[in-house]
């Protein structure tokens, strides 16, 4: 399974979660499986049980500690007098954690610097990072993900799951659900880019008023900036410098007080700055080989500068307000 953003032009990050170690199909409880690969290690919980996993990195050397027994693989060895302990060590400077979970309410902790790939599986999961900058997916069920304190990406998959960014530049990846995306510390983005339908997304840290009509997903105040799909959506930011991409459709962006970049991207997007000196970019149609699209009717709305005043870019068929600096794309 894989998971991961796109945006055109200002901003572009891409995320991956792989569940490299598939499990086969369930039925009696079975033993987990742990294997070093290079630089990585590869750990696959047991099938048909509840998990607790705790992943300890101490240079090249990966503590692996389970309440379900696990079977060493090349480069593991079983920690005498007990089975639900390996330790595992690469023959390479230590770079990669992959983690797949399997079918039980499961937890993991990663407790290691190494960057940690963990895929929660069928059942309510509770995934923990580490300080690396970790991929964390919860696949179906009501996931909790933690992202620890690097620069993380976090996607629950279905189930209405509760993602925590933590310390560091995250992602949170808004899928189907009634999810709680919190940010933390850090610049921190929410990403809807795969949505088709219209959502509503306002950074006032509101309960459930974030997402498509009746989802009520819960977006914090301590999210910064806004990734927006196919629909027609409305965007909003809050106190801080926001940065905000509509993508397609004909969306409502606005910036709210602070220094904000609002893009429309495709569709006649309506952009307001607010308070604050704001950069605020007309469509870019792709379909136009990477140029401005002409024809696009986007209305740009500087607000309220603070002292440089605000910037608006934009086709000659665009509609420019409270703009003290005019670009034509």
């Amino acid at each position: 399974m894989r998971f991961g953003i796109k945006s055109a032009g200002a901003a572009t990050a891409v995320v991956t979660c792989a569940a490299f170690l598939p499990a086969p199909a369930q039925a009696a409880t079975a033993a987990g499986q742990a294997r070093v690969i290079g630089d990585s290690v590869h750990v696959e919980a047991g099938r048909g049980a509840v998990n607790d996993v705790v992943l300890t990195g101490s240079g090249r050397t990966v503590t692996i500690d389970d309440r379900v027994a696990i079977n060493p693989g090349p480069g593991c060895a079983a920690v005498p007098g007990d089975r639900t302990r390996v330790r595992c060590t690469t023959t390479e400077p230590l770079r990669w954690l992959y983690a797949s979970l399997g079918d039980g309410n499961d937890r993991l902790i990663a407790r290691t610097a190494a960057r940690v790939f963990a895929e929660g599986g069928a059942g309510a999961d509770r995934i923990t990072g580490g300080s690396g900058r970790d991929s964390l997916h919860g696949d179906s069920g009501d996931d909790v993900l933690s992202g620890g304190r690097g620069a993380d990406a976090l996607a629950g998959g279905g189930g209405n799951d509760s993602l925590d960014g933590g310390r560091g530049d995250d992602i949170l990846n808004a899928d189907a659900g009634r999810d709680r995306l919190r940010g933390g510390t850090g610049r921190d983005l929410v990403y809807y880019g795969s949505r088709q339908a219209p959502v509503l997304v306002d950074l006032d840290g509101a309960e459930g008023d974030d997402g498509a009509r009746g989802e009520g997903d819960s977006v914090g105040a301590d999210v910064e900036d806004i990734i927006g799909g196919a629909g027609a959506d409305r965007l909003i930011g809050n106190a801080a410098g926001n940065r905000i991409w509509g993508g397609g459709g004909n969306d409502h962006l606005a910036g709210g007080a602070g220094h904000d970049i609002l893009v429309g991207q495709a569709g006649n997007d309506t952009l307001r700055g607010g308070a604050g000196d704001d950069h605020l970019i007309g469509e870019r149609d792709s379909r136009e080989q990477g140029k401005d699209n002409p024809r696009a009717r986007d209305r740009l709305n500087g607000g309220t500068a603070a002292r440089r005043g605000d910037i608006c870019e934009a086709g000659p068929a665009a509609t420019m307000v409270s703009c003290e600096i005019r670009r034509a794309r």
